[in-house]
């Protein structure tokens, strides 16, 4: 259960980061985006803690990701002075933002104990994708190394593995529930944003 408190704050920390960027991007729509902005910040989050990773700048790991997730608050920082047109889109949508947060826990609930009805990573490609999931976590370079073909890179897409990592690296949840709480993370920011789209289209 703590896990998966650490879990959510974690991808609210997150989210955070990523409202005034969404603003920016979807700020033409009824909800200004904002209901965009964790699977936003979680893709920006991963593909930068990939990069330095990648680039040997920083290994990766929780460093990495605390210095990127720092440079997402930075950016939405530096476009709440210059731009506090923004800041008022998104505070005056604070209903909006509720509602969506409550589909995200209702559904980050329903499939987390879905998942814990049973955990075991059996059958179809879930053993493959934890094997993946704990080569990423063990990794200090990137692409990490293939759990199958020993001294090479894994040679799969492995960017959504890396996004559950971020979020465990950052809560301090390992693979081992991290697995099935990023199956509730996904299913939860999939809720919550087509919610939102419903809302831009209707």
């Amino acid at each position: 259960m703590s896990e998966a408190l650490r879990w959510y704050l974690a991808t609210l920390l997150i989210g955070g980061a990523g409202l005034l960027p969404a603003t920016v991007l979807f700020g033409s729509l009824r909800s200004s985006g904002v209901l965009y902005a964790r699977p936003l910040a979680w893709l920006l989050l991963s593909l930068g803690g990939w990069w330095l990773g990648w680039s040997g700048v920083v290994p990766y790991g929780r460093g990495a990701l605390l210095l990127v997730l720092l440079v997402l608050w930075a950016a939405s920082g530096r476009l709440a002075l210059r731009r506090p047109e923004l800041l008022r889109a998104v505070t005056s949508r604070w209903r909006l933002l509720l509602v969506g947060e409550l589909a995200f826990l209702v559904v980050f609930g329903v499939v987390g104990l879905a998942r814990a009805q049973a955990p075991d990573a059996a059958h179809t490609e879930k053993p493959m994708d934890l094997m993946m999931l704990m080569s990423v976590h063990r990794a200090d370079v990137l692409p990490p190394p293939d759990p199958w073909l020993s001294g090479e890179a894994i040679s799969y897409y492995h960017l959504g593995h890396l996004g559950v990592d971020a979020v465990g690296q950052l809560s301090g949840v390992g693979p081992e529930h991290g697995f099935n709480l990023g199956v509730a993370l996904v299913g939860a920011m999939a809720a919550a944003a087509v919610f939102g789209l419903a809302g831009d289209v209707l």
